[in-house]
Parts: structure tokens; sequence; C-alpha cells
């Protein structure tokens, strides 16, 4: 998927404004002395609300699921050191 625009104009695949076209269809304009941040955001369609919950949706699970691992394992240790 590497090189590919993204037609549906989403900001999955590559994500937001790597190789994805605008919703139009065609490729945006890019000004080359934009800074990094500006041209990396300029094709999403989304806003910045919406990704800012994504990232913190993804965080979220991260955290919980690293602790559903860390949980147990933690109790099982206590449990064996005691035995």
């Amino acid at each position: 998927m590497t090189g590919e625009t993204n037609k549906t104009g989403s900001c999955s695949a590559g994500g937001c404004g790597a190789g994805a076209a605008s919703p139009a269809g065609g490729p945006g304009p890019e000004r080359a002395d934009a800074p990094e941040s500006d041209r990396a955001n300029a094709h999403c369609p989304l806003p910045r609300w919406a990704r800012r919950l994504g990232a913190a949706a993804f965080l979220f699970f991260l955290i919980k699921g690293l602790l559903w691992l860390l949980i147990p394992t933690a109790i099982a240790v206590v449990a064996w050191m005691r035995s």
C-alpha cells in the first residue's frame, strides 16, 4: 500500500497527507515552504478533535491492555514468592 493514493479521502492507509488524495480526487495544493506539520495535515478530512479523540482512544486501550497483562502477572509473582 505504500505509494498508493487513497481515493476515498480518508486518513487510512498511509496516514493524513502521506500520498492521500484530496476529497475531489486530485492532489491538493502543497507548498514546499510549508512546515512539515502543515503538509502532513493538509489532506486529512477529519477535524482536529476527531484526530485527538482517536489518539486518546488508542492510548486508553493500549494502557488498559498493558494493565490486563501486568496485574495478573504481578498477582502470580506475589503468590509464587509467598509459597
